[in-house]
């Protein structure tokens, strides 16, 4: 290997280590943890209201689509009677003709 390509390895290896000692030494931080720690106690208060508010919406629509479901069930079951009985009542009519 030539003097001048042990000379560009060695540089890019330096440069390397400059990056890496570079990117290591800045943290990363949670944006969400630096907000939290500017709130006021107001602001976490209304954000813990907010989000049971959120939870309650939720839990009401999943309460009601159970029960719009289950009535659904329930109207299908009564359809499916109707129709029997006007199928028996049909075929009664017609015998005694």
């Amino acid at each position: 290997m030539s003097s001048a390509a042990v000379d560009l390895v060695c540089e890019i290896g330096a440069r390397l280590r400059r990056t890496n000692l570079l990117v290591s030494a800045r943290v990363t931080r949670n944006i969400n943890e630096e907000m939290d720690k500017t709130l006021t106690f107001g602001q976490r208060v209304a954000d813990r209201f907010a989000a049971e508010q959120d939870f309650k919406v939720n839990l009401k629509s999943e309460l009601m689509l159970g029960e719009l479901t289950r009535m659904e069930s329930v109207r299908g079951a009564q359809m499916e009677e109707l129709i029997s009985a006007t199928q028996v009542v049909t075929e009664r009519d017609n015998e005694e003709r």
